[in-house]
């Protein structure tokens, strides 16, 4: 999600849902990949689960708060810069168990990588 969507924690989670997969299909479709590809992404972030919530809509939550306890002055910017990097960290662990890296069978397109859960380099930074 983007920068300018300060407010995730203060909206239902059905908008944030809702926001989730148009921003998600923009930055697919931005990488000149069909709405069929937009969808198939989605659906896979969609079944990410934390805590009950779709994982990528938990961690913009949990950054939003950061942020925001950050502007009331309740830590400082290293503080902030260790919640971010963990988030990060967290992030791209997530990742890399739900997306397998492959050279074996030399996928690289975004959709297969999702089918199939497993990518070549170039799919995987996608």
């Amino acid at each position: 999600m983007g920068r300018d969507d300060s407010s995730a924690a203060e909206l239902s989670y059905a908008e944030l849902q809702a926001r989730f997969k148009q921003d998600i299909t923009k930055r697919v479709k931005a990488l000149d990949y069909e709405d069929a590809v937009a969808d198939i992404v989605v659906n896979a972030l969609n079944n990410w689960q934390q805590e009950d919530k779709i994982a990528l809509i938990a961690w913009r939550q949990e950054l939003s708060r950061t942020r925001a306890e950050h502007q009331q002055g309740l830590m400082d910017k290293e503080q902030l810069a260790q919640q971010e990097q963990a988030l990060v960290e967290k992030m791209a662990f997530r990742i890399s168990e739900e997306i397998k890296f492959d050279q074996q069978n030399k996928i690289f397109s975004l959709a297969n990588a999702f089918r199939y859960k497993l990518a070549e380099c170039v799919a995987y930074t996608e």
